[in-house]
């Protein structure tokens, strides 16, 4: 996109129930559900991405001359806030695809476009789901990883302020990582780019989250301009301090 173009605007989210499943991709001329019932026949070739024991299988698979992550996750949280929040506002798979084609068609950059959200639901929770996003080319900062997680992170010191100003851009564009670590970066040619977003929590808590690790780990404090932001982000830094003091005082000296 040239500086004289303007974005084009979110797509259009297409939607069908099949047996139990619901089903919405992105309508932008590629038939979405077709490519991953192929896939899960067999019929499309495919990398495991991931491997060892866990809730989640990742692929990278490539068909007419483009490549793709094929995700499918079938961990439930238990937790009553959790249903309580997926209840009220969807699921975290549907939320990830509306936040993400809403930015994305606004015009970021800088995050992993998420393309088909496909969910076996049961009393308004998903059991299981697959998604077909987009494949980041790029350098990845971890150089090896154990049950889907960094094993082995490679030198992004010299990367941090960089991560920082994305994670800012990311949260200006209405989303949030919520799983922050070195691995959910990629440098591309265009510069870095995240990918892995979890939106199981309200984005706003997954922003302060997102400021919380960054702090902890990096000792970087991203700005936040936003009021509310700034507020949720100290509420949840006092409980963490909370939490942290009472942890040492049942921990044996």
């Amino acid at each position: 996109m040239t500086a004289t173009q303007k974005p084009a605007g979110p797509a259009r989210i297409l939607e069908t129930k099949n047996d139990g499943w619901r089903i919405r991709w992105r309508e932008d001329g590629v038939d979405y559900p077709h490519l991953l019932a192929e896939f899960r026949a067999g019929r499309v070739p495919a990398t495991r991405l991931t491997t060892g024991s866990g809730f989640r299988e990742v692929y990278r698979l490539e068909t007419t001359g483009r490549r793709y992550v094929v995700k499918r996750d079938w961990e439930v949280d238990p937790r009553p806030e959790k249903k309580l929040w997926d209840w009220l506002a969807g699921t975290p798979y549907a939320r990830l695809l509306k936040l993400t084609n809403r930015a994305v068609g606004r015009g970021c950059r800088i995050v992993q476009d998420v393309y088909l959200v496909a969910e076996r639901l049961s009393g308004g929770r998903c059991l299981e789901a697959w998604m077909v996003a987009e494949y980041v080319e790029g350098t990845s900062f971890v150089e090896e990883f154990v049950d889907g997680r960094p094993a082995k992170v490679g030198n992004f010191r010299p990367w941090i302020p960089a991560m920082a100003e994305t994670l800012e851009e990311l949260h200006n564009c209405g989303l949030a990582s919520n799983d922050f670590h070195p691995g959910n970066f990629i440098l591309t040619d265009q510069g870095l780019k995240i990918i892995d977003l979890s939106l199981d929590s309200p984005v706003v808590i997954g922003q302060a989250n997102d400021a919380l690790t960054m702090l902890h780990f990096f000792k970087v404090r991203p700005p936040l301009k936003s009021p509310w932001r700034r507020l949720v982000f100290e509420l949840m830094r006092l409980r963490r301090r909370q939490k942290n003091f009472f942890r040492r005082l049942r921990s044996p000296k």
